[in-house]
């Protein structure tokens, strides 16, 4: 299966930022959005399958830091995945600089899910 596959079917992290930026433009959303995603791949690149957690789930709340990587501040749920999901959030790496109307809190949903049988056996996602 290649890393998408994994991704899609085994794995799912959303990031909740808290969104200031519903009051923007559309130029301002779509520049929070495309951060939001940015910050969603480096995390779920630095977590990896996560199948080993599967079926269980964790919410982190995090604040950026100046540097633009996250603070968590506290998780929620499972213990195993909540620390490799501490982990994940707080050591993201190359995540890109926030735009001005994205916010300093996030929150982290991680719940890795278990493969179906179906894409487990083609690869599919």
């Amino acid at each position: 299966m290649n890393e998408a596959g994994i991704m899609k079917s085994v794995f799912t992290v959303v990031v909740a930022l808290v969104l200031t930026a519903c009051s923007g433009t559309s130029p301002e959303k779509h520049a929070v959005a495309q951060y939001n995603q940015a910050v969603q791949q480096a995390v779920m690149k630095q977590f990896g399958s996560g199948e080993k957690y599967a079926g269980q789930h964790c919410t982190v709340t995090a604040e950026r830091r100046a540097d633009g990587g996250y603070n968590v501040m506290r998780t929620e749920g499972d213990e195993p995945l909540c620390l490799a999901a501490w982990h994940s959030v707080s050591s993201a790496q190359r995540l890109p600089l926030p735009p001005q109307q994205a916010a300093k809190t996030a929150i982290f949903l991680f719940a890795p899910l278990k493969p179906t049988p179906h894409a487990a056996a083609t690869g599919a996602g």
